[in-house]
């Protein structure tokens, strides 16, 4: 509900509506004749009486402001609508000061936007009742300068990035909260083609029957004597062509499909995460359900082998980034991967191959890396990035987000991964009483999730996302009225329907919905490719049988 003077400097009330397509359009009560106080009423579709002109048009500096803003449900929007158009095609009498026209009740323009609201069944919002009560325009005017519900005139800071400097910055204009429900981040795009659709059976093969060239001449005669006596079909009645309405006074807040992220992600030098994620939404459909399958632990369910990616991480390209080339040094060290612990896990491996198992190789496990994984894997290092980790950081006031870097490739790609070690190759040898192994040389590898799970009962925030950039709008302190923010969508500037202004935030329950909407789109396991080493003092395990 909005509050403003209109083009003859009368203050005004009006509702402008976004419906759920984004369209924006402004309806008011005026009077049918110009500045007529009393008399006929209109519905104006501006809501200003601006003669077919929106009010920013009609006043290219306004005063008046979004005095209450009420996110409406579906069922609220369709009796907000039903009321408006009952009103437009029933005009009520206009009355500046709300008395009666004729012996009919009138109403001026706040007292009519406050009854459409009320039939929307929207919730009473602070103010509602004392505006409805105050009566002439200007009173009203005056009580929105000092009385209206101004919580999302507030501005929020949020953090954009600072591609020179590689760090999340704090912007001081701020950003301001758009609390339309209707307005949410697009799945409306085609799904990209299925990358590894699902094994399928072999149809079993017809096999064909020779046919008589007089049998296919009798045929052949019979088909045309039957398409000869065959009417012909009805014409079919072409359908109009079916046009969304449309009119000049309709805005639309640039939408933003989430099949737009990977092009965004581009923008910030990650060309492996963009290709895994669009990946993701070509896979066929599959979601993990616990951290033991996401993970691929022993005992969960296996992912299936199409979704098992050895190729797109090596090694080598993970060695560019600082972080993954200190752990990984770390972890070769011999301390990491032989010491009791160690030893336990390889005593577990000992104990879990077949009684008559003599030799052992990760090469016996070629097509099916997770068994390789479950079977041999006794050692891990991980490197806990998780991707937006910094939104910690940016709460801090103190710091204020000057140790807040940007995401790189290897963090948009992997988030938080672990580095493994697991058998090479290993000799075994039993007497009566125990089994020995001789492990001779060990391989290390990563291996990560690439997942959209959460495990605990709030979704991940992901970022505020647009086609231009992402941003971090955090969340404000707890004694601040304008709560959940990162559940909104946000805008920055004075024009909410300027291109690339609105962010919409992204959560992990976000993918979760387009796998339900597009059936498609799968979780996936990741792998690099291997570095052995052989050992100069091979290790030495034994259990008792």
């Amino acid at each position: 509900m909005n509050f403003g003077k209109g083009s003859y400097g009368m203050p005004h009330t009006f509702l402008a509506v976004t419906d759920p397509h984004g369209r924006y359009t402004e309806y008011g009560l005026v009077p049918l004749k110009g500045m007529s106080p009393i008399g006929p009423g209109t519905i104006a579709k501006t809501g200003m009486g601006t003669r077919g002109r929106t009010a920013e048009e009609a006043n290219p500096h306004p005063r008046y402001a979004d005095g209450l803003i009420q996110p409406l449900t579906v069922q609220q929007y369709n009796a907000l609508e039903r009321a408006i158009f009952y009103s437009i095609d029933n005009p009520p009498p206009y009355s500046v000061y709300g008395g009666s026209v004729s012996g009919v009740q009138g109403e001026n323009c706040t007292q009519w936007a406050v009854r459409m609201w009320r039939m929307s069944g929207a919730p009473e919002q602070y103010g509602i009742s004392r505006m409805e009560s105050v009566g002439n325009p200007y009173w009203q005017y005056v009580f929105l300068e000092y009385h209206g519900d101004v919580d999302t005139l507030k501005k929020m800071r949020y953090y954009a990035p600072n591609k020179l400097l590689w760090r999340w910055s704090p912007q001081a204009d701020g950003c301001l909260k758009l609390p339309i429900l209707a307005v949410c981040v697009d799945m409306q795009k085609s799904p990209p083609k299925l990358r590894n659709p699902p094994l399928a059976e072999k149809k079993a093969a017809v096999k064909k029957v020779p046919v008589d060239s007089a049998d296919r001449t009798v045929e052949s005669i019979g088909k045309f004597i039957n398409w000869l006596h065959t009417p012909a079909p009805p014409k079919p009645k072409l359908a109009p062509a079916a046009t969304a309405p449309h009119t000049k006074n309709e805005k639309s807040i640039e939408p933003f499909d989430l099949q737009d992220i990977p092009d965004v992600m581009e923008t910030f030098k990650s060309p492996i995460g963009a290709k895994l994620l669009r990946n993701w939404f070509a896979n066929q459909k599959h979601g993990v359900t616990s951290l033991e399958e996401k993970y691929s632990m022993p005992g969960s369910k296996f992912y299936p082998k199409e979704l098992v990616d050895a190729k797109t991480i090596t090694l080598d390209w993970m060695m560019k980034y600082s972080i993954a080339e200190k752990g990984f040094e770390a972890f070769q060290k011999r301390a990491s991967w032989d010491n009791p612990t160690t030893h336990a896990a390889l005593g577990d491996v000992l104990s879990r191959l077949p009684s008559n198992a003599k030799w052992i190789h990760k090469n016996q496990y070629t097509d099916d890396r997770q068994e390789m994984h479950r079977d041999l894997m006794f050692c891990s290092l991980r490197i806990d990035w998780p991707m937006l980790m910094k939104n910690g950081d940016l709460l801090d006031e103190e710091n204020d987000g000057k140790n807040s870097f940007l995401d790189n490739d290897l963090a948009a790609s992997l988030g938080g991964f672990s580095l493994y070690a697991a058998i090479n190759e290993a000799w075994v040898s039993r007497t009566a009483t125990e089994r020995k192994m001789r492990v001779d040389s060990i391989t290390f590898y990563m291996m990560n999730p690439y997942s959209f799970y959460d495990h605990t009962g709030t979704s991940q925030y992901l970022g505020h996302w647009n086609k231009k950039n992402a941003h971090l709008v955090p969340h404000p302190p707890k004694d601040e009225t304008t709560s959940h923010w990162a559940n909104f969508p946000v805008y920055t500037g004075n024009d909410v329907y300027a291109k690339k202004v609105v962010m919409y935030p992204i959560y992990n329950h976000h993918y979760r919905q387009w796998q339900e909407k597009h059936n498609q789109g799968g979780d996936m396991l990741l792998f690099s490719d291997f570095k052995t080493i052989s050992l100069s003092s091979p290790m030495e395990i034994s259990c008792r049988i």
